[in-house]
């Protein structure tokens, strides 16, 4: 599952400033589920599909890619400096 967590999701104890993702990757031997409860700030809602995550920087550029077992790109995106 990838989310976006912006300024909105601020409260008195934990404060934003700026764009905050989350990824949660569980899909490396447990049993798969897609189900989840908030769908606030959810970007790609979970995928059942045993999987594992790469992540690449660089200088001015972060690669994320989720890669299936069966070696197919099942989300990517990239953030820029």
């Amino acid at each position: 599952m990838r989310g976006l967590f912006l300024s909105r999701f601020s409260t008195r104890r934990y404060q934003y400033n700026r764009e905050v993702y989350q990824v949660v990757t569980g899909g490396g031997g447990a049993p798969l589920s897609d189900a989840y409860s908030s769908k606030k700030g959810v970007i790609v809602p979970p995928i059942p599909e045993y999987h594992f995550v790469v992540v690449n920087v660089e200088d001015d550029l972060i690669m994320v890619h989720a890669i299936s077992h069966e070696e197919r790109t099942i989300d990517q995106f990239a953030l820029s400096k």
